[in-house]
């Protein structure tokens, strides 16, 4: 493209509040933006706009991931791992490091599971560090007392997920602690989307139109306060999972 220009993260605030359990979430609008040369599109006969409207929907995807995840609640939706960081409330979980990292997951999935039993939650899953999760998997051995089998056989951890007692174990790269594990039931964060994913083009606005420019504009709403959840005990966290 001849130039990319990309939305802030929650750049843009709507005029709309849904109070949810004593929080209020707010409606913000995710976007991004991509400029094509318009002798590009004329002459990729289809394919330029294919492609566009491909990274713009990839780039959606994994916004909606990062707020989930990591959203600061400050001009931005708010995360789950910060909501986490600040709870009044004892929600990180300790454990004894088994010799093997795959070991010592498993010790923090047992401590979490059981801690969070306690409150009557079940997890559905538990979700690493990208560095850490595969780390764990070639550090398995049977000898050390546990060993994920999936580093073995050859299964796809994407379509079969590694499993600790039945509970998912996945990976998230937008962790910012790559030693954290948090376990929890992730049903129970509410996610609000305002109107659907939507890609506009525009050759005039702005300085498109001197530059011979199409802009291709993707933005949909997204609401999220994981305080509700996060605070009401369906989360646990462990900051050190490593040996």
């Amino acid at each position: 493209p001849a130039r990319m220009t990309v939305a802030a993260r929650g750049a843009t605030k709507e005029n709309v509040d849904l109070t949810y359990n004593g929080y209020t979430v707010t409606m913000y609008t995710l976007a991004r933006i991509h400029d094509l040369a318009n002798q590009f599109l004329k002459q990729s006969a289809g394919a330029a706009e294919r492609d566009v409207m491909d990274e713009l929907a990839k780039a959606a995807t994994l916004g909606e991931r990062y707020y989930i995840m990591e959203g600061s609640g400050s001009s931005e939706p708010y995360g789950i791992a910060t909501a986490l960081t600040n709870s009044a409330y004892s929600d990180e979980i300790t454990h004894t490091p088994a010799t093997t990292l795959a070991g010592s997951v498993a010790a923090a999935v047992n401590a979490g599971a059981s801690n969070l039993a306690g409150r009557s939650v079940i997890p559905n899953a538990a979700v690493m560090h990208p560095t850490v999760f595969w780390l764990a998997l070639s550090q398995g051995d049977n000898a050390a007392g546990f060993y994920f089998p999936q580093a073995f056989n050859g299964s796809d951890p994407f379509t079969n997920p590694v499993r600790v007692w039945g509970i998912p174990l996945v990976f998230d790269a937008n962790l910012v602690g790559s030693d954290d594990l948090i376990l929890g039931d992730f049903s129970s964060v509410k996610v609000y989307i305002g109107d659907t994913f939507r890609i506009d083009s525009s050759s005039v606005a702005g300085a498109r139109w001197d530059e011979n420019e199409t802009g291709f504009r993707g933005e949909f709403e997204m609401g999220l306060d994981a305080r509700a959840a996060v605070y009401t005990g369906n989360f646990t966290r462990s900051t050190d999972v490593t040996p």
